[in-house]
């Protein structure tokens, strides 16, 4: 079986954390709306030293982060997050030096999310 679970880090731009949640808050539901995740919903991180945001999911097959990478409205989304945040790596994070590393959860985004307040645990 391929891997197909992501975890992504992402670190807002100065004064940017708001836009980049609530881009965070739509992106899984894109995904899955477009069939390209699976139905296991995100997992919404906050590093806690870092001020840093992690993203776990699943895409449903390796077709679909292809597909991903040519839709237009993906694209977009992604553009938007890299308007607000840079991506980094799980190393640049203080907690990837230690076992057991502790992270703030921020939110569970499930399919059918429309708004926030249908996320649990949102921020």
């Amino acid at each position: 079986m391929l891997a197909n679970t992501v975890i992504a880090a992402y670190r807002a731009h100065p004064g940017c954390e708001d836009q980049l949640l609530e881009l965070l808050y739509s992106h899984y539901p894109t995904l899955h709306r477009l069939g390209l995740v699976t139905d296991d919903g995100a997992i919404v991180l906050r590093s806690p030293e870092d001020s840093a945001f992690v993203e776990i999911f699943e895409w449903s097959s390796q077709e679909a982060i292809r597909i991903a990478h040519e839709s237009s409205e993906v694209n977009s989304l992604w553009a938007g997050l890299h308007d607000v945040a840079d991506y980094i790596t799980l190393g640049n994070l203080k907690e990837s030096g230690r076992p057991f590393a502790k992270f703030e959860h921020v939110a569970t985004i499930h399919q059918e999310a429309s708004s926030r307040a249908a996320f649990v645990g949102a921020a």
